[in-house]
């Protein structure tokens, strides 16, 4: 009986073209002589978005916006989809992953509306498959001749090395918004800031026009006046932070809306320097309102504030948005 590497090359691609990735992803594990044909034929797997979450004794893949359609690569190693399993003995499950998310990520030309990786490191176990699937995907996009195209980056890693290893590697496409998430390990105090320094050079940095990023030091501010919009959380912030802030308002219009959380802030000096807030009639009695004129325009900075919630939100608004009876500072 004839094999299907045997097959006149037309028929089999004319089957690989029919075959989902998944099928394709099982096929590529049959014999080396089907893997290499792939391989080489590079078929399109038509993926727009990938995301990839490391649970404990597992790694959870979609290659689509559905959240029901994954993939589970768990330690034993079985590959699971929805009521379909596959058991491949005497193998490892991690490298089960990143074979496959080589095949994707090397042949990968369309641009990614969204590419995600939440890697944990809050348990010894996790820790030790995270770190091994951390430089397996690591080193294939380093293997690429050119970057990934994205419009949506979203890394959840331990901390600044971590980051600079997947972010160079992805090239903005179109509106960039970007989202950097900082987790602390065992061992760590769990306050460790995420330093900026080297981050901030890169030019998917400078060029992203909105970001979300946790852990940082205030310090870092005006690293943000390029951006749209902003939501960060901060260990402290000081007045003069919010004059920073301002500022930043003031000098750049692009900028339209930053949100942060903080740990530490004295409202007092807030309160002393801007006068007691104004609340909206439907306000909750926790929101407080300032609206501080942007000078040469007509428009304003809104200030929104949940002392409760330890929130700010800075908003950039046209005059007539401001409610009749509200007080506008200069």
């Amino acid at each position: 009986m004839s094999s299907l590497l045997e097959l006149p090359i037309t028929f089999t691609d004319q089957l690989l073209k029919k075959l989902d990735r998944e099928s394709l992803f099982v096929l590529r594990k049959v014999c080396s002589g089907l893997r290499n044909y792939i391989e080489r034929v590079q078929p399109d797997y038509n993926i727009k978005t990938i995301r990839i979450v490391v649970h404990l004794r597992k790694v959870q893949v979609w290659f689509s916006a559905d959240i029901d359609n994954s993939i589970f690569y768990e330690q034993g190693c079985l590959v699971r989809k929805g009521n379909k399993e596959t058991l491949l003995a005497n193998e490892d499950f991690i490298k089960i992953c990143v074979d496959d998310m080589k095949v994707i990520l090397s042949q990968q030309t369309q641009v990614l509306s969204r590419f995600s990786l939440y890697l944990k490191f809050d348990c010894p176990e996790i820790t030790g498959y995270s770190e091994q699937l951390q430089e397996g995907l690591h080193q294939i996009l380093k293997s690429r001749k050119t970057p990934i195209k994205v419009r949506n980056l979203e890394l959840s890693a331990l901390g600044q090395e971590e980051i600079l290893l997947f972010l160079p590697f992805f090239e903005l496409s179109g509106f960039f918004e970007l989202s950097i998430s900082l987790y602390s390990s065992i061992g760590r105090t769990g306050n460790e800031l995420l330093d900026l320094s080297e981050i901030e050079k890169l030019d998917q940095w400078k060029l992203a026009r909105t970001v979300q990023i946790s852990n940082v030091n205030s310090v870092y501010i005006p690293s943000f006046s390029h951006f749209q919009k902003v939501s960060v959380s901060f260990s402290s912030v000081s007045f003069n932070d919010l004059a920073v802030l301002e500022e930043i308002f003031i000098h750049n219009p692009n900028m339209q809306k930053f949100l942060f959380y903080y740990q530490e802030f004295d409202e007092n000096q807030l309160l002393e320097h801007l006068g007691e807030p104004q609340r909206g009639r439907l306000d909750h009695h926790s929101l407080n309102h300032w609206h501080i004129r942007i000078p040469r325009s007509q428009q304003v900075i809104h200030i929104l504030t949940s002392f409760c919630h330890r929130r700010f939100i800075f908003y950039r608004e046209n005059l007539t948005k401001v409610p009749i009876g509200f007080d506008i500072l200069n």
